[in-house]
């Protein structure tokens, strides 16, 4: 069998493996709160720049409104596990068979994620698994005498994309 062949298969084999998995990632990530900048005064809005400044300078309101916007930047950076779920359930039918990103999953799953959940089937077919087959693909290009480029149609467009942009 060509090698060609026998990759796409162990391929098929990890995306299979990973169709809940990419799915979880999928839902941590759309789900994550970018960071919020924790605002270093307060106050009401003073001027035509709307400057944050307070009416009050005690020790008490201090301590009052360093609460409030304690409470107010822990609220926006909290992840809800319900949100997670939730996303994690819906992009489960994208992820699974049949789904448009396992149909496309070159595209749509991580690659390192796909290359070690085809460990064990490099495993199978005496490639000494992802590690070893990494290394000798590394190995492979270091020694290579020809522009490695050239050696897939997308990499050679690529390159020409760069130097002509």
């Amino acid at each position: 069998m060509p090698v060609a062949q026998l990759l796409c298969e162990g391929g098929n084999t990890a995306r299979d493996k990973l169709s809940a998995y990419q799915s979880a990632r999928l839902a941590l990530s759309t789900n994550r709160i970018r960071l919020k900048d924790l605002p270093s005064n307060f106050g009401q809005k003073k001027g035509r720049d709307k400057y944050l400044f307070p009416e009050h300078f005690d020790k008490e309101f201090c301590l009052t409104q360093l609460d409030q916007l304690i409470e107010q930047h822990h609220e926006t950076q909290l992840v809800k596990k319900e949100d997670i779920v939730n996303s994690f359930t819906a992009y489960l039918p994208e992820c699974e068979a049949g789904g448009c990103r396992n149909q496309y999953y070159l595209h749509a799953f991580a690659g390192k994620d796909l290359f070690w959940a085809m460990d064990d089937w490099f495993k199978d077919n005496d490639l000494q698994g992802a590690g070893a087959f990494r290394e000798r693909v590394l190995i492979g290009i270091q020694r290579a005498t020809n522009d490695i480029a050239d050696w897939l149609k997308e990499w050679a467009d690529l390159r020409e994309k760069i130097e002509t942009t």
